[in-house]
């Protein structure tokens, strides 16, 4: 529904009523690179190489569709973040009456055709459509106040709210001397990402200014103070107005990706890896000795040792033949191109790229 961008009178201007809705989880399953008590083995491809982790009970390979329930947690915030933070963006609904309406009922306009320049030049910038209603004071006497009867007075002109309506008041027969003139301005609330409160506090305080320096002639003040706004409008996001709903919106998406959607993608092919063979107590070249405990490797460096396997020869640690290394916390062989060891994720100190 409509609501006010501010008025005055002879007493002073007021602003107006901008308003809008203001606006973390459930603890996932332990995931580590490196063993942890009472942690499962698992392993997921990246271009084509081996990607290993230990994983507590509470994760299950694949994609976890209890888990996506969390999205029902986070929805009340998304419901009431996203159109707040939508309306903060400047972009005008285009499907609605384009009409720019000058209803002169108090007779105070002499140039009707120069206020309607100024009311379109404002509308082809905006996108939102001004229009003008003048009365006597007397057509809202029975009401409370100039906004009540603004507030009527735009749901009968408009059946949308993409449009700035100005009702100007004053008395019937004011004196030579002295004239008691209201004014208030209704803005629907499709508008609100475009008139926002620094346009309309702006407009406020110059078409006030000026009826109270010259309250003789309305349309040339009216007119003046929408060139004013056009000229001075830019579009863009209004960083103190949208800040409210944006980062707490940020904030809460940044929540949600990481609790639902990043371990569900990121391991959803994972599958269980059998656990490498235990080869705590592998003797190694010289008097080395894997010390046979979770600690490390309690001798000289494994790597120190020599290949094995069939067609590997040479020193594994770097010589001319080298192919391999032994890692030196779980005695596995793997490529020295690797940068982690494929059986238990140790990074390779010696990677030959």
């Amino acid at each position: 529904m409509p609501h006010s961008s501010g008025g005055g009178s002879h007493g002073g201007s007021h602003g107006g009523s901008h308003g809008g809705s203001r606006g973390g989880g459930s603890r996932g399953p332990t995931i580590s690179r490196g063993r942890f008590p009472g942690s499962t083995r698992y392993v997921y491809y990246r271009r084509g190489e081996p990607r290993y982790f230990y994983a507590d009970r509470r994760f299950k390979p694949g994609i976890q569709w209890p888990r996506l329930l969390l999205l029902v947690f986070y929805l009340p915030f998304l419901v009431t973040l996203v159109p707040s933070a939508l309306k903060c963006i400047p972009i005008a609904k285009k499907n609605y009456n384009h009409n720019i309406v000058i209803s002169d009922e108090a007779d105070v306009i002499s140039d009707e055709q120069t206020l309607y320049e100024s009311l379109e030049r404002f509308m082809k910038k905006t996108g939102v459509t001004p229009s003008v209603v003048t009365v006597y004071n007397e057509k809202w006497s029975n009401r409370t106040n100039l906004e009540e009867y603004a507030y009527d007075r735009y749901l009968m002109e408009f059946d949308d709210e993409m449009h700035w309506l100005i009702v100007y008041s004053q008395e019937s027969y004011p004196s030579s001397s002295y004239i008691d003139w209201y004014w208030e301005g209704m803005q629907g609330d499709d508008t609100d990402n475009i008139l926002t409160s620094a346009v309309v506090d702006r407009f406020t305080s110059v078409f006030q200014s000026r009826l109270t320096s010259n309250d003789k002639d309305i349309g040339a003040q009216l007119s003046a103070s929408f060139d004013d706004i056009t000229a001075s409008y830019k579009k863009g996001l209004n960083l103190k107005e949208s800040a409210p709903y944006l980062f707490p919106l940020a904030f809460v998406l940044f929540h949600m990706f990481f609790m639902v959607f990043f371990g569900t993608f990121k391991y959803r092919g994972a599958k269980p890896a059998p656990e490498e063979p235990d080869t705590f107590g592998l003797q190694t070249a010289g008097s080395s000795s894997y010390n046979g405990t979770d600690s490390g490797y309690g001798g000289t460096s494994p790597y120190l040792q020599t290949s094995k396997k069939t067609g590997m020869t040479g020193n594994a640690y770097g010589g001319g033949q080298a192919r391999e290394v032994i890692c030196e916390f779980c005695g596995s062989y793997y490529s020295a191109r690797l940068k982690y060891c494929p059986h238990c994720n140790a990074s390779n100190p010696d990677n030959l790229l």
